[in-house]
């Protein structure tokens, strides 16, 4: 049976060396708070969703009055020369929006608002869907590189092994030939697997920003098998996600958008009151006024066309994104199941098989009723099929997130299985 927990130590730069206490013991619950405190897609998101605030806050305001001032009759000839006969208006004038504008315009920022909203809760998830890809990459590279140091260790004693045989001319010199190159192609992969590792790591730790992670990963979760349940679990889920509600938020602003252009044909009145100083007289008087202007030969029916066209764009896309996330959902749920289906018979029945096989002809071999060429084979078929288990596993968890970024109620953490 293979080992279940693995701390593996992988440091991104080969000539740095850690003490003991610096060292970071990194789970899938530790990458998902990094990611999640320091990501810069995700302040990105976070300030926009705070300017969007603002614009809804902006958007249910009213305009503002405005003070007027005017002087008449001075400045003249005769009895208006000077400015004795001077008259000084003080005015107050307030224009007052009406047919729903100030309603519809709140109304539009307040869904572009939740539209934002749901844009962030989608990035977050994003973010988590990426950090557990990048995370259980991560783990599955430091296993495959464990892997390739086993299979040169036990490249190197195979050989070794030949050669006393060889030595005592029990084998011919070919057979040794042949574990020397063996040995020498599995210390080539063993290099790129090292390489591969820390790559990983180092795409991990660029989720928050960072260069390098000389940390130890836990694998309990990588090595968890979680069977999906019933597609249609997830499928009826789809409605809630946040993908889609971002687009049913953007078709209500476009309605409110529409409404408000409607609107916009209808006059606004300004009232005006105010004052009035003679100044020849010493009289007050007050003074009173209405405007609005006359809808004639702008009755804003481009604006009113453009607005209810962009309605159908909004409706189509929301149309489009939930054919793509139901499409997405069937290729990713099939995934799952398949890879893991595909993890569990190598775990339960083929690995094992393998390793008897192995077993059986090294002992053979060496009691030499096998040729080298029999080991050579259960060898290669040994690791296969361990590289292959790792990389169900991989395709298993991928798949899992990708489900869980899209379905709302499986927004469980990872490491923990619920389902």
């Amino acid at each position: 049976m293979i080992k279940k927990v693995f701390l593996l130590t992988l440091l991104c730069t080969p000539s740095l060396t850690m003490a003991a206490e610096d060292i970071v013991h990194f789970d899938l619950a530790a990458a998902y708070q990094q990611a999640m405190q320091h990501s810069p897609t995700l302040k990105e998101e976070k300030a926009r969703l705070e300017a969007m605030s603002g614009q809804t806050q902006q958007a249910s305001v009213w305009l503002n009055p405005e003070f007027e001032f005017d002087i008449e009759n001075f400045g003249g000839n005769g009895q208006f020369n000077g400015t004795d006969a001077a008259e000084h208006t003080y005015a107050l004038s307030q224009k007052l929006e009406i047919g729903g504008k100030r309603s519809a315009r709140s109304n539009a920022a307040l869904k572009r608002l939740e539209a934002a909203q749901a844009n962030y809760t989608v990035a977050e998830l994003k973010l988590k869907q990426d950090v557990t890809i990048a995370y259980m990459g991560a783990v599955a590279a430091a296993q495959n590189f464990r892997l390739a140091q086993e299979q040169e260790d036990l490249a190197q004693t195979v050989l070794n092994t030949v050669k006393k045989r060889v030595k005592a001319a029990r084998e011919p010199k070919i057979q040794q030939r042949k574990a020397e190159v063996a040995y020498a192609t599995v210390t080539l992969k063993r290099q790129q697997a090292e390489r591969e590792a820390k790559l990983a790591l180092t795409k991990l730790a660029a989720l928050w920003n960072e260069h390098v992670l000389n940390s130890t990963l836990q694998t309990d979760s990588f090595f968890r098998l979680v069977t999906p349940k019933a597609y249609q679990f997830y499928e009826t889920q789809l409605t809630e996600t946040p993908q889609l509600q971002r687009y049913q938020y953007l078709v209500q602003a476009q309605k409110a958008d529409a409404n408000l252009e409607k609107a916009q044909n209808i006059p606004d009145p300004t009232f005006r009151l105010g004052i009035k100083d003679f100044n020849e007289s010493g009289d007050q008087a007050l003074v009173a006024g209405l405007s609005f202007p006359l809808p004639v030969f702008n009755r804003n029916g481009g604006n009113m066309r453009k607005a209810l066209s962009q309605v159908t764009v909004a409706e189509q896309q929301e149309h489009q994104a939930r054919l793509a996330l139901t499409q997405q959902l069937s290729e990713d749920w099939q995934s799952w199941q398949q890879s893991d289906q595909e993890a569990k018979r190598l775990q339960d029945s083929i690995i094992p098989l393998a390793q008897e096989a192995f077993k059986l002809a090294r002992e053979g071999y060496n009691k030499g009723r096998f040729p080298y060429l029999e080991v050579l084979d259960a060898q290669r078929t040994l690791f296969d099929s361990r590289a292959q288990y790792h990389d169900a596993l991989l395709r298993m968890h991928i798949a899992r997130a990708n489900v869980m970024a899209i379905t709302p109620d499986t927004q469980i953490s990872l490491t923990e299985s619920k389902e």
